[in-house]
């Protein structure tokens, strides 16, 4: 498959600062990334993330944007995607059904929507993001600048990219998987796996999971890459503008060296100094060994559950 048939560059400015959103149990998670800092949090509504960064911050997010019409079924983006991917990992690309199909609450009416239109159903794991999928379209259809700065991205199309064209292998939610992953982003910026390991202690499995904060890294890294490529090259737009697309890196990010300072954010303002990597990776260390012991001066307090 000839490159030039599938790509091309995406009309966004150059930047050093990018935003990577995923949507988890709590709501969406997103990790900011620039030269210098790297910060990540969990917000309740997507219109949040639009404010966790300036107005000029690109903003890549894993959640389809542009839905078809029947007869654009299945979105070109979608089929080119899996097709880059093969087997196995293609099949973690879905296939996005239509607005009208989407908008309907009951899921087997659905599925007869979509039935009628395009002539075949969507999956349950398709389904699960309904609710967000709609989410994004709602926000971006009332907020034209927002348009511009949020693109959607798939994170196995992102590694395919930053992996020297091919897949991950390794389903991500495995150990080799998800050890894989975090070897590439390291790659590209040596605080992925500090930043990883500082937001799996920061939250519990119950709001954001391990799969989650590798998906938001990868989305953060291609946001602040140089320029964007799109699947496909002259992507179709749906009924109201948005365009039916996945973008990856049009050059690979550079790669970030050395400590940096990060911060998190959640709905709740955590007050507080910022501390560096190394200070926080001895605290963590610390509290790993003497999670078995307990001091008598200690009242009043609950032990973290298992994560």
């Amino acid at each position: 498959m000839e490159s030039e048939t599938l790509f091309a560059s995406a009309p966004v400015p150059p930047t050093r600062a990018g935003l990577g959103v995923d949507g988890c149990r709590a709501g969406w998670f997103w990790i900011s990334l620039t030269d210098s800092e790297a910060a990540f949090g969990v917000v309740a509504g997507f219109r949040e993330c639009l404010g966790v960064v300036d107005s000029e911050t690109r903003i890549l997010v894993d959640i389809p944007i542009g839905l078809p019409s029947g007869a654009e079924y299945p979105r070109e983006c979608d089929a080119l995607a899996r097709r880059t991917l093969g087997r196995p990992r293609g099949s973690s690309v879905f296939n996005v059904p239509g607005r009208e199909a989407l908008e309907t609450t009951d899921v087997e009416e659905a599925r007869e929507v979509s039935r009628r239109l395009s002539g075949v159903a969507f999956s349950n794991q398709l389904w699960a993001i309904q609710p967000k999928i709609l989410e994004v379209d709602r926000v971006l259809r009332a907020d034209p600048a927002a348009r511009t700065r949020v693109r959607e991205t798939h994170p196995e199309l992102a590694f395919w990219a930053l992996n020297d064209d091919e897949p991950v292998i390794e389903p991500k939610k495995s150990r080799d998987g998800f050890e894989r992953r975090l070897s590439i982003l390291s790659r590209f910026d040596s605080r992925a796996e500090q930043l990883v390991e500082d937001a799996l202690t920061e939250f519990p499995r119950t709001s954001v999971q391990r799969d989650d904060i590798v998906d938001a890294f990868v989305c953060a890294l291609i946001a602040r890459s140089p320029g964007l490529r799109t699947v496909p090259a002259d992507p179709p737009r749906d009924e109201f503008g948005l365009p039916m697309e996945m973008c990856i890196p049009a050059e690979l990010p550079v790669s970030i060296e050395g400590d940096a300072f990060r911060e998190t954010a959640s709905d709740v303002d955590s007050p507080g100094p910022v501390l560096s990597h190394r200070f926080e990776r001895a605290v963590t260390l610390a509290r790993r060994w003497h999670s078995g012991q307990s001091r008598k001066a200690r009242t009043g307090t609950q032990s973290k559950s298992e994560r």
